[in-house]
């Protein structure tokens, strides 16, 4: 497992808030500024990861050595991420490769991006470093820990239950979707008790990934749930 820090001291691809870079083939809508007028399915940008930046101090088999991972998140609406329909209010998009463009070119190269709610950080970044240790103040999780009550609420919604609900856990087609073949591992962690500007959104969130997709670079089963503190 490894840890998300503020990266303070070297450039990096992955950061918080900001506006996404290098994803060229798919846009979402935005939220924007003052939230009114806008698409209640409008998500927000919250991040992006590079896989070659965390497999340079711990790898994976079940995921890919490069590329990049995009996640949005719908916060007018913070679904929970516990019954199907959730799965309108987040999208997790894949990147393949390294870009081109050296790292110092690549983070000047900002592109113009519709104004929106951009995890409320004011369009500031928040630059991630992962390490192998344990720091204070650590922002999430990279590639574990596995949290089987996150992994049970994927498994539901995505097979059409309502986790929040009264789930039967003796009903034997529920105890067939717990138990089914697969392989669910909790990819991401982000924990928003360390992000001022995540007041009032969820607790943390959670990026649920089917191991044997992720080794082959496919990431469209991906499922995000928030989770709240008791």
């Amino acid at each position: 497992m490894l840890h998300l820090v503020h990266a303070r001291a070297r450039p990096t691809r992955s950061y918080l808030g900001g506006v996404p870079r290098g994803l060229p083939e798919w846009v979402p809508s935005f939220v924007d500024e003052e939230g009114e007028d806008a698409d209640e399915d409008a998500m927000s940008f919250v991040g992006q990861f590079d896989f070659a930046e965390a497999a340079a101090q711990e790898s994976h088999e079940w995921l890919p050595a490069e590329g990049r991972l995009y996640l949005f998140y719908n916060l007018r609406w913070c679904p929970g991420g516990y019954a199907p329909e959730h799965r309108r209010g987040f999208a997790v998009r894949y990147v393949a490769g390294t870009p081109s463009a050296p790292i110092d070119e690549w983070e000047q190269a900002w592109p113009e991006w519709p104004d929106g709610d951009l995890l409320g950080l004011d369009d500031r970044r928040v630059p991630l470093a992962f390490t192998t240790e344990p720091a204070d103040g650590a922002i999430g999780s990279w590639a574990g820990p596995d949290m089987d009550d996150v992994i049970q609420t994927a498994r539901l919604a995505r097979a059409g239950y309502d986790a929040g609900g009264d789930v039967d856990p003796d009903d034997p087609d529920v105890r067939a979707i717990l138990g089914a073949p697969g392989d669910l591992r909790v990819l991401l962690t982000i924990d928003a008790s360390t992000l001022d500007d995540w007041e009032g959104v969820a607790d943390r969130l959670h990026v649920v990934v089917e191991a044997a997709d992720t080794r082959r670079g496919e990431f469209a089963s991906a499922w995000v749930a928030a989770g709240y503190d008791e």
